[in-house]
């Protein structure tokens, strides 16, 4: 979602964009062709299909001698968009080309965490060496591109002190804010359920949270292990909805009273809080989120203990949420998440505030 708002907001300032894309299962581009000169896409490779063990597994299975060559067919600037897309950044067929990476993470931190909290033995082993890699990666390569783009404040302070040259331009997001006011119906907690931290954050809430709590809770995300879902079938207040679409997951954000966000994680940025943000209520997440620094005034904070988040959850239940609340947000969004602004910074950035990136003929190069 950020990739659009942000290719969205460069083709308003006059960008010409050549967006080269990999997937795992070919999808068209529609979204974006009304914004990009052109549109490449590529067959994601399987991680048994390695060259190496220099590379993350990740970063390796986006590469492609297509690639590489359309990339040097020109010389616009080039923006890799995050360290998964680097494997071609240190070809000599891109030599003296300016090279920009958006870094939606501190990726060796990122998978180190993962390997902290995984049970599983090979995945453990698996998220151990990538993010070894990854630490490799982030030196070798960051430190050699014209300009990084941090995601978050803090990851970007992390990669200053890592003499990185780092710029921070906060996500790219719809800034209008479309809280509902009024109290709302039910607790809610959503995201990937197959993401270990994300099914450890609602065992918490079911197990030591919710135990002896009257509100309703609902759990919405995609691919809920069976564990989890025997957990949650086995208490009478608390619904599942497994891998609700996308306008059924937007009903339960406007309809829920409060959004639950704890995290484990502190790297990166957390985009379901951005959304929770503009369609939902009451938010709290977890004290620890020194990264959305910026969003502590309209965001509920809570320790790691259970007793705290119940006495969050028992302070808001009956809070209605009101116009002031929405504004209040709304002057935040505009002031720090609007795409065209921020998108007028990475220009200046990429072009050193120059206006020679204005559309040009461009002939896409033979493969």
């Amino acid at each position: 979602m950020g990739i659009y708002y942000r290719i969205r907001a460069l083709h308003a300032a006059g960008i010409e964009i050549i967006l080269h894309t990999f997937y795992k299962h070919f999808m068209l581009a529609d979204p974006l062709s009304a914004y990009c000169k052109v549109i490449y896409q590529y067959p994601r490779i399987s991680n048994w299909k390695i060259q190496n063990l220099k590379q993350p597994f990740f970063v390796q299975s986006r590469r492609s001698e297509a690639l590489i060559k359309a990339l040097a067919a020109d010389d616009h600037p080039i923006l890799f968009e995050g360290l998964h897309t680097t494997f071609h950044f240190e070809d000599n067929r891109l030599r003296g080309r300016r090279k920009y990476v958006r870094m939606h993470n501190v990726e060796s931190d990122y998978y180190g965490h993962l390997a902290r909290i995984e049970v599983n033995i090979l995945k453990r082993f698996y998220y151990r060496f990538e993010s070894f890699a990854c630490k490799k990666l982030e030196s070798n390569i960051l430190k050699n591109a014209n300009q990084i783009f941090a995601i978050s404040r803090v990851d970007h302070d992390y990669f200053t002190r890592s003499h990185i040259a780092s710029f921070w331009i906060p996500p790219f997001i719809d800034p209008v804010v479309r809280s509902p006011s009024g109290l709302g119906k039910f607790v809610l907690y959503h995201g990937d359920l197959s993401i270990r931290e994300n099914e450890n954050a609602v065992m918490f809430l079911v197990k030591k949270v919710f135990n002896d709590l009257e509100f309703p809770l609902v759990i919405a995300g995609y691919k809920p292990s069976r564990r989890l879902v025997r957990l949650i079938q086995a208490e009478p207040k608390i619904k599942l909805h497994v891998s609700p679409a996308h306008q059924d997951m937007n009903a339960l954000i406007s309809n829920a009273q409060m959004i639950l966000a704890p995290f484990s994680q502190t790297t990166g940025y957390k985009m379901k809080l951005l959304e929770s943000l503009t369609k939902g209520r009451h938010i709290i997440t977890s004290k620890n989120m020194l990264v959305v620094e910026e969003l502590k005034d309209v965001l509920h904070f809570a320790d790691d203990d259970p007793t705290s988040w119940k006495d969050r959850i028992q302070h808001l239940a009956s809070k209605p949420f009101g116009p002031k609340d929405v504004e209040l947000r709304q002057r935040l969004m505009t002031h720090i998440y609007d795409p065209q602004l921020n998108a007028a910074k990475m220009i200046e950035v990429i072009y050193e505030k120059t206006n020679d990136y204005l559309p040009k003929a461009y002939t896409a190069p033979n493969l």
